[in-house]
């Protein structure tokens, strides 16, 4: 925010925009200060944001995202510092703190609980073969003997290979299946996050869900 304020109706020249404090100040000419009015640009905001926070330092950025949980009150203030990490880790890339938690707090509800998007289950998985492909990650996934990331990306992409489809028609139904959207972190640390028991288990929820139905208002 400071970086951004400080660009309103001024600039250092050489087309520099992401400064740390210390190199605004030592760069700060009022001589370059704008005539005409400055304009309040969200997007160039999040862009600013975006960038520091893939710039910041791991605890600091740890330690503001625990402050931002306790502030909201989310579940994921459940996590303990090394997963606090690992989630800012698997979300690089991401705009805001606000954008971390809401991709991550999937994995602090039951799997009961899990909140679907009408959208997302109409597009993903009641719409073409969603479900049957569903049903053969499950057994894919429920036979694999290491539950790590690599070795889930290898199961999801053979059954692509398989089916002659691209990724997302495999990763998109379990991703809806388990987080009850259709963003997440990468599909494969989600599902190595979640843990296979949980993540079956959300399977099946889904498949008993909407295997045997359509959602009211479908038709």
């Amino acid at each position: 925010m400071v970086n951004f304020l400080a660009l309103l109706g001024w600039n250092p020249g050489n087309n520099r925009e992401v400064m740390e404090v210390d190199e605004l100040i030592e760069a700060f000419d009022i001589s370059r200060m704008a005539k005409s009015n400055s304009l309040f640009d969200r997007k160039k905001l999040l862009a600013f944001n975006t960038d520091h926070i893939q710039r910041a330092d791991i605890e600091e950025l740890k330690g503001c995202f625990r402050d931002y949980l306790r502030e909201i009150g989310s579940p994921v203030d459940h996590a303990d510092d090394a997963l606090l990490g690992r989630l800012i880790e698997v979300n690089k890339g991401a705009r805001t703190l606000a954008d971390i938690e809401r991709k991550s707090r999937f994995l602090f509800v039951e799997n009961d609980a899990v909140e679907y998007d009408d959208k997302a289950v109409r597009k993903v998985l009641l719409k073409h073969d969603g479900l049957a492909v569903l049903r053969l990650v499950r057994d894919r996934l429920a036979a694999l003997e290491e539950i790590t990331p690599e070795s889930i990306e290898n199961v999801l992409r053979s059954l692509a290979e398989e089916k002659q489809v691209g990724l997302g028609k495999v990763a998109q139904p379990l991703r809806v299946a388990i987080c009850g959207a259709t963003v997440s972190p990468p599909i494969f640390d989600s599902v190595e996050l979640l843990g296979m028991d949980n993540t079956l288990k959300r399977v099946d929820i889904t498949l008993a869900g909407f295997g045997q139905k359509d959602l009211p208002g479908k038709n």
